[in-house]
């Protein structure tokens, strides 16, 4: 709602993408207009597309090391 009203004057995103999940994409795509968007993503999402914006980010199978996912541990 703070964006939506002008309150915010930037928002940096990583990998999500509210445009798709908030259930009012219309109310979310006109907020994120209004203020200086940065999106860090592995794709070019329809948040990605409203940024002024958009930085690369790795996958997994870009990373190296070990990574836990819910108590899971993967190497």
């Amino acid at each position: 709602d703070a964006a939506y009203q002008g309150d915010l004057k930037a928002l940096y995103v990583m990998g999500e993408n509210p445009v798709m999940s908030d259930p009012d994409s219309n109310h979310v795509r006109a907020a994120l207009r209004k203020t200086f968007l940065i999106v860090q993503d592995i794709f070019m999402t329809p948040t990605a597309e409203l940024a002024k914006v958009v930085l690369p980010a790795a996958s997994f199978a870009e990373k190296e090391g070990t990574f836990a996912i819910a108590g899971l541990l993967f190497c």
